[in-house]
């Protein structure tokens, strides 16, 4: 990128960047692909090079789609990048974009509607020869058969997949494919067949494969359905470390929303609450630090608070969840000399110090006494509720 920026070879800066975002994606960097991809777009419309800007929407779309949560930018943008590959008669990549728009439909409920675009998907990569399109469409057509408890259909369409991945050496999807059987094989009720098809899966898994943090969590699934609790936690520490992973190099605003929006996202990050105690290393105020005025360095302490344990379940309500966790930092903080502001539970327990604030009045209008340091600004917030 160097030299070509040098002498202002633009179009190859731009392929450059379209390459090295696909590297970033190879060893499981998501979110570093993001921006790259970002880059190359803005180089490429610059030059007002059409195909340069459908191709990067189109790869934008599938990250936007599976890592970010945001289906209605990769709506957008794989719309846009089919209109444009359709126009030009580029079968090819149109089918990738259906393929892409497929699985937007299908995690927003739209299953049969996913099931027709991959159908036509499919029907487009196979008269353009393209292995690597069909394969990741057979996947999804796969994911939609069993949403619709269609087991054995789910396993037709791995078997088609396999078959096509051994002749054109894509390795990389192999771990999804075995994940995938092994929760039609669970279905069908073929536990030990299920479990071993996980075992094959796990070995093979690694940043960079197709789906990878996904294959960790839905091995996970299968294994706690096998009874096997120890190694399924192991599997959701697996998931949420390749999705934290793709993560990296994202503003926190976005991870917030990745976590949130994609509900396989949430699930991972709720079973990693419910196997693992969580902590987090702060600095808050000291308990006697004075008030009326800005807190200096050294009116601050270092304190470990425990944001989740196991038994935060115990409540199955999120709120009373919630408030379980406020007592136990506000707590933990007196203990270890400190007094928890507001906006420090908000960061801590990922919310709004709105809601923290709410949790708090119903915790004291119940009998408890959270101690919590009172800023100007947080008595602020009193005054407009």
């Amino acid at each position: 990128l160097r030299p070509l920026r040098a002498i202002g070879y633009r179009h190859g800066e731009g392929l450059n960047l379209v390459n090295l975002a696909a590297c970033q994606v190879m060893v499981g960097r998501g979110g570093r692909a993001v921006g790259l991809f970002r880059e190359a777009g803005e180089v490429f419309a610059s030059l007002g090079n059409g195909r340069g800007q459908a191709f990067v929407k189109v790869n934008a779309a599938e990250l936007a789609h599976w890592i970010l949560g945001d289906d209605v930018a990769a709506r957008t943008q794989a719309d846009q990048a089919a209109i444009y590959f359709r126009t030009i008669g580029d079968r090819r990549r149109e089918a990738a974009c259906l393929v892409t728009l497929a699985s937007i439909d299908r995690r927003q409920g739209r299953r049969r509607l996913a099931r027709r675009r991959l159908q036509e998907a499919l029907i487009k990569a196979k008269s353009t020869d393209d292995p690597a399109i069909e394969a990741d469409g057979l996947v999804n057509l796969a994911l939609v058969e069993l949403e619709l408890g269609h087991a054995q259909a789910a396993l037709d369409r791995v078997d088609s997949a396999v078959v096509i991945c051994r002749e054109a050496f894509l390795d990389s999807m192999t771990p999804v494919l075995l994940a995938i059987e092994a929760r039609a094989r669970m279905g069908l009720g073929q536990i030990g067949t299920a479990v071993e098809l996980v075992a094959r899966a796990i070995a093979l898994n690694r940043p960079g494969a197709t789906l990878a943090h996904l294959v960790a969590w839905w091995c996970s699934e299968v294994l706690a359905q096998a009874g096997d609790e120890a190694a399924a936690a192991d599997q959701v520490a697996s998931a949420h470390q390749l999705l934290s992973r793709n993560l990296d190099d994202l503003p926190e605003p976005v991870v917030r929303v990745a976590w949130v929006e994609v509900a396989e996202h949430k699930a991972i990050s709720e079973a990693r609450e419910l196997y693992f105690v969580n902590q987090i290393e702060c600095q808050l105020p000291r308990l006697d630090a004075p008030t009326g005025r800005a807190l200096a360095v050294g009116d601050f302490v270092d304190v470990i608070w425990t944001t989740s344990r196991p038994d935060d379940w115990s409540a199955s309500v999120p709120a009373a969840r919630r408030q379980l966790r406020v007592l136990r930092l506000t707590a933990q903080a007196v203990d270890q000399g400190a007094g928890a502001r507001v906006s420090d539970l908000a960061q801590a327990l990922g919310v709004s110090e709105r809601t923290i604030k709410r949790d708090l009045a119903q915790l004291r209008s119940e009998g408890h006494q959270p101690l919590t340091r009172r800023t100007s600004e947080e008595k602020s917030l009193d005054n407009e509720q």
